[in-house]
């Protein structure tokens, strides 16, 4: 039984029902400018996730050749932007609407339906080594840039603000 003692019939009042779960593609790495979801459009080998324009929190991460995982991209949307401020590992370090320094990079946009969208890239840690990877500004800025400008359109959200020069 459902919620309110109601029978569950696998479809939710003005929704359709689920048919088709898409395989997990953020296992797959994607060659250069070979990204069709949530990377689309960035040059560098990517893991990726379909894109989803409702979806609140959306992902990609930047590769090397090899399939070495390198840098976290992630867009948040509504309350998730604030908990993400909030929640995680440098999300503290986030301040102002856009900026960036040490890795980790970030932008906004100011979205009618939903409040603030978040846009973040930063090094992913290293377990061989005990230490976050190496910061690639130039890669890191370019990719941001291109995945928070697709991710916002998605949305139905402005264009993000600017990164600061430097």
């Amino acid at each position: 039984m459902g919620p309110a003692g109601e029978e569950r019939t696998g479809k939710t009042a003005g929704r359709s029902p689920i048919t088709a779960v898409p395989g997990d593609t953020t296992r797959t790495l994607k060659a250069a400018g070979r990204a069709t979801g949530t990377c689309a459009g960035i040059g560098s080998p990517v893991y990726e996730a379909a894109a989803d324009g409702p979806a609140p929190v959306e992902d990609c991460v930047l590769a090397d050749a090899s399939g070495t995982r390198l840098f976290q991209l992630s867009a948040y949307y509504g309350p998730f932007a604030k908990a993400a401020r909030l929640e995680t590992v440098r999300g503290k370090q986030i301040l102002t609407e856009a900026g960036g320094a040490d890795g980790l990079y970030w932008t906004t946009s100011a979205c009618e339906h939903g409040g603030a969208a978040l846009f973040s890239v930063e090094p992913l840690f290293d377990e061989e080594t005990k230490a976050f990877r190496p910061a690639d500004p130039k890669l890191q800025q370019a990719a941001l840039q291109t995945f928070a400008e697709n991710s916002a359109e998605r949305h139905g959200c402005p264009s993000p603000r600017p990164l600061p020069a430097g």
